[in-house]
């Protein structure tokens, strides 16, 4: 790609490398090529890009005739949204739980396994 790029070519470049190794890649390329401006991007990999889609993919799939059933019908919104909605998304709802739970495990294993009752973390020090 950038064999393609000339002088005052933006690029936007999406990474999920963190902020402070950001800085020495863009210094780097920056050093190698000065008159090509990049727009960095940074996304983010944890909980926001495996529940987020999972969330928003399941509600997509729901048929938007149930909103206007319901509204013929007379009935709440959080009626149908807790006797419908959360019935049809439950695979999903279920997906993000065992992601959100396994996800605090593999944080919290490392300090439950390793060190005794009586040591003191560093995170709990006042």
């Amino acid at each position: 790609m950038l064999g393609t790029a000339n002088a005052g070519t933006d690029l936007t470049v999406y990474t999920a490398v963190e902020a402070e190794d950001l800085k020495k890649y863009a210094a780097r390329f920056n050093e190698d090529h000065p008159d090509i401006n990049i727009n960095w991007v940074r996304d983010s990999t944890g909980i926001y890009t495996v529940c987020h889609p999972t969330g928003t993919t399941a509600l997509k799939q729901m048929d938007a005739r149930f909103e206007s059933v319901a509204a013929s019908l007379k009935q709440p919104f959080y009626r149908t949204f807790l006797r419908v909605t959360i019935p049809a998304c439950t695979p999903a709802i279920l997906d993000i739980s065992i992601y959100l739970f396994v996800s605090a495990m593999t944080t919290v294993s490392a300090i439950v396994f390793l060190y005794s009752p009586h040591t003191t973390l560093a995170s709990s020090r006042s």
